[in-house]
């Protein structure tokens, strides 16, 4: 189908891959368009499947998504009469679709995407926060790269990238780690407490 110029997901996708095929259709032939997903106050993982999305394809993540997102062990509210739930609390996740740009995103993410080292020794930084399964980090001195002016400076790192038997880190912690680049920024790998 041509010429969808707007999407609008009434439900939340449930993973990632349906997420981009459904807004996919604003993005055929490399015209531009809307998508929208509205989002209950219980549904912080479909946030994060859509916030993971959007920033592997360098598009804006809105805070009320990324506030959503956040939010973990939020139980559905319980109904009586089989109706609905809604009510305060949708959210909308509005982002312009851009066709391939998308559907490249869904074939690879997060700590899968192709990547190049660049630094030469190890550098050392802080956690500054940490999501179960990903985090950012601060490098201690500024990195000299193009990508270092996305997100502030801060430097993406997954639990697959954790090393020495490590299987989590914390808030706080001052970490020794090489640096990737890949299409979404700057990524930890090699992480090791300092």
């Amino acid at each position: 189908v041509n010429g969808i110029k707007v999407v609008v997901n009434f439900d939340g996708a449930l993973g990632a891959k349906e997420y981009l095929h459904r807004i996919g259709r604003t993005g055929r032939a490399g015209a531009k368009g809307s998508a929208y997903s509205l989002l209950l106050p219980h549904e912080g993982q479909k946030a994060r499947e859509i916030m993971q999305v959007m920033q592997r394809s360098d598009h804006q993540v809105p805070s009320e998504v990324r506030e959503l997102a956040s939010r973990r062990n939020v139980r559905p509210p319980q109904t009586t009469n089989g109706g609905g739930g809604g009510g305060p609390g949708l959210v909308s996740a509005g982002s312009r679709g851009r066709g391939r740009d998308w559907q490249a995103a869904a074939s690879a993410s997060g700590p899968n995407l192709p990547r190049k080292r660049i630094s030469q020794a190890l550098v050392v930084g802080e956690v500054i926060e940490w999501r179960g399964t990903f985090g950012w980090i601060r490098p201690r001195e500024s990195v000299k790269h193009a990508a270092a002016t996305r997100r502030g400076g801060k430097v993406y790192v997954h639990r697959q990238d954790l090393g020495k038997g490590l299987q989590t880190l914390h808030l706080g912690a001052q970490v020794r780690f090489h640096i990737f680049v890949d299409s979404s920024g700057l990524g930890a790998e090699e992480v090791e407490l300092a």
